[in-house]
């Protein structure tokens, strides 16, 4: 069934079983205790019956039975109580007459202690003894000793009950006490049960509910919009609840993440188109460059072969150094490389750095400055990924200033950061363009109208540098008016 695989029914089922157990067990106590406390009455009651009777009939004279009286003593209790059954037994506890059926009695004997501790009076009732039709049997009796002239002859042994309920069964058909509390304990068992389903009914509504969400949720591929209404009272802080707000938290995170990847996803597409096109460009020229050399190597001059030649060799470089790029950005992506930060002067990296691209500065007829400040504190950082990234900045605003253009670096101290910035004059960026600037995966279309041959992923190595140092690279433009670059960088501890 499949209700008993589900929460609900197996708590519901473990209660039924439960209290059918707790039935049982108070049933068969009370069992035990009804019999118990019939026997101690019943004992209590007759507890000098087989004295009356000795003080009545002498049964034993001079050793010898009384035939006449115990006829007439069995005849008497048959007609009163035939449940009653006597014995007549030695001073060894040896039976000498009965009064049960022939072959019934199947032991010669009873034990003398239970009688001894019965006539001293101070013995706990319910007391037992041996029983001579079922030895293994011990039921409550009454005796008396019997004596004449010449002292002790015997007892007078009496069980009160030679029949027994063997069953509850067959106690619960006598007894009207014991069907009564049958009947009772039944219907606080069905009274207990019904309150008990419907208690965990209610305990487990929201769990059901839960449940459902969850499927649907399944079903539909995880999408937010499918995701079930599940109400949470800020008055409850049970583990449903608690359960509860941490799937509604998880369930939109893997909305986000599912989303986050398809947006992956478009821009791995992207990305690949791009590096097609951008590997195809110089593949393209160096083998149109070569394959022209091949066919018409008779035809051209000395000079046009050493220009075919440089040209080639010139897209081969061009081809490595994106391939370079493509790596470097690739392993940053991957955080298969991390920062060693160290202290240095920035303010020096900065000056080295600008030095370095001087000399590309002047062939594009552009302005290429920094302001040293020796006041500047050490930095805390990787030196070589800061020095690429001032790299990267620096020639990215070369790219994009025209002839006559000035591009200057700026380091400034603000608390415990050193701010760094890189300005030009350059053509500017559109404000529509801003927030993909940083995308590798989107080639700017001022990228494709001003540097044809630039791949874009400078920019995009640098952020990843930074982010990796817990910094943020910054961008304010103005179109044909100039951008700046800026990012921050701890100062060093002392």
């Amino acid at each position: 069934m499949k209700i008993l695989q589900t929460l609900y029914g197996k708590l519901s089922a473990t209660l039924l079983a439960l209290l059918c157990l707790i039935g049982l067990i108070f049933l068969a106590v009370t069992h035990y205790s009804t019999t118990l406390y019939q026997q101690e009455v019943s004992q209590k009651l007759n507890r000098d019956l087989a004295q009356h009777i000795v003080k009545e009939k002498l049964l034993l004279q001079d050793g010898r039975v009384n035939q006449s009286a115990l006829e007439e003593v069995f005849h008497m209790l048959m007609v009163i109580n035939p449940s009653i059954e006597l014995y007549l037994i030695n001073l060894k506890g040896e039976i000498l007459a009965f009064s049960a059926p022939p072959g019934k009695v199947k032991s010669n004997s009873i034990d003398m202690q239970p009688i001894q501790t019965f006539l001293t009076g101070a013995a706990a009732l319910p007391l037992f003894g041996d029983d001579p039709r079922d030895p293994a049997q011990r039921k409550i009796f009454s005796v008396a000793q019997i004596t004449d002239l010449k002292g002790a002859q015997g007892y007078l042994y009496i069980i009160l009950a030679s029949e027994e309920y063997s069953t509850i069964s067959q106690a619960l058909q006598r007894s009207y006490v014991l069907r009564g509390s049958a009947w009772m304990i039944g219907l606080a068992i069905a009274i207990a049960a019904a309150a008990g389903l419907l208690i965990f009914g209610v305990l487990t509504k929201r769990l059901r509910k839960l449940t459902h969400s969850v499927a649907h949720f399944k079903q539909h591929s995880y999408a937010p919009q499918k995701l079930l209404a599940l109400n949470t009272s800020s008055n409850q802080f049970d583990e449903i609840n608690q359960l509860t707000f941490a799937f509604k938290e998880m369930a939109e995170k893997i909305a986000q993440q599912l989303q986050l990847l398809k947006q992956t996803d478009t821009m791995r597409r992207e990305l690949v188109a791009n590096i097609s096109h951008d590997l195809r460009t110089p593949l393209t020229s160096m083998q149109g460059y070569l394959e022209t050399l091949q066919l018409k190597s008779n035809c051209l001059t000395r000079e046009d072969q050493e220009k075919y030649l440089e040209t080639a060799i010139n897209e081969s470089h061009r081809l490595g150094y994106l391939v370079s790029q493509f790596f470097e950005l690739a392993k940053l992506e991957c955080h298969e490389v991390q920062p060693a930060p160290e202290n240095f002067s920035l303010s020096e990296l900065a000056q080295d750095v600008v030095q370095k691209l001087e000399l590309s500065a002047k062939k594009r007829g552009i302005h290429l400055s920094s302001a040293p400040c020796s006041t500047l504190p050490f930095v805390q950082a990787d030196i070589g990924m800061i020095e690429r990234v001032l790299v990267n900045l620096i020639d990215n605003a070369l790219r994009f200033t025209p002839s006559g253009g000035s591009v200057w670096v700026t380091l400034v101290l603000h608390r415990d950061k050193v701010n760094v910035s890189i300005s030009d004059t350059g053509c500017g960026i559109s404000p529509d363009e801003l927030p993909l600037l940083f995308n590798h995966a989107y080639r700017l279309s001022r990228i494709s109208r001003h540097q044809p041959d630039s791949t874009g992923l400078g920019l995009a190595i640098a952020k990843r540098i930074l982010e990796l140092h817990g910094s943020e690279i910054k961008v304010q433009s103005e179109v044909s008016v100039g951008t700046t670059f800026s990012f921050t960088l701890p100062v060093a501890k002392p």
